[in-house]
């Protein structure tokens, strides 16, 4: 949790209140200051003047508005690493300054190659930007009677250079997992 500047000025004027409250309160109950004199600033300070109500209520408004600050303040999250992380990669970068291909359009590249091959039914997509390039997550649903290991090596090194090709960028790795296809429901007989 990160305070701005406002809701630790607002901090250190609560905190200041309540040890002044702190150190009253312990004065009275050690006899330090005696029991009229509180009761005469109580008096004066609502003896029915409006103007003395309306201080002590603006007083309290204000109390209240920062406290409400300094809960707000407490209560609003970082940004996780996640909410923060890339929307794009480097293409290439040179004198003339950089180029970069959001991660979205690099995943529609993955679908567009995933769609072309008929052996695969359902393709899900994570395209991840790496350090050097991106790495690409398929989940896949493929058509019976396929052959796994075949399809999987074939499908890793035509998408890494399909990519590496259309966009410039570097493939790190193509992981797949394999999912079993849906099964279709059966009709209600009655």
């Amino acid at each position: 949790m990160r305070f701005k500047l406002i809701d630790k000025f607002v901090l250190v004027l609560l905190l200041l209140l309540t040890l002044a409250l702190s150190a009253m309160f312990l004065a009275l109950a050690m006899n330090f200051i005696p029991d009229g004199i509180i009761e005469k600033a109580g008096r004066i300070a609502v003896n029915g003047v409006l103007v003395n109500r309306l201080i002590f209520a603006a007083i309290g408004l204000v109390l209240l508005v920062f406290a409400l600050q300094l809960f707000i303040a407490m209560c609003r999250r970082e940004l996780s690493p996640r909410d923060k992380a890339p929307t794009s990669t480097l293409l290439s970068a040179g004198e003339n300054g950089a180029a970069y291909i959001s991660l979205s359009a690099v995943d529609a590249l993955v679908q567009r190659h995933c769609r072309a091959n008929q052996r695969i039914k359902e393709c899900e997509s994570t395209v991840i930007p790496m350090q050097s390039g991106v790495s690409v997550s398929l989940r896949l649903q493929v058509l019976p009677d396929t052959v796994i290991p075949e399809l999987a090596a074939q499908l890793q090194q035509s998408l890494k250079e399909y990519i590496e090709t259309i966009s410039g960028i570097t493939v790190t790795g193509v992981d797949i997992l394999i999912l079993p296809l849906a099964q279709p429901k059966a009709p209600k007989t009655m």
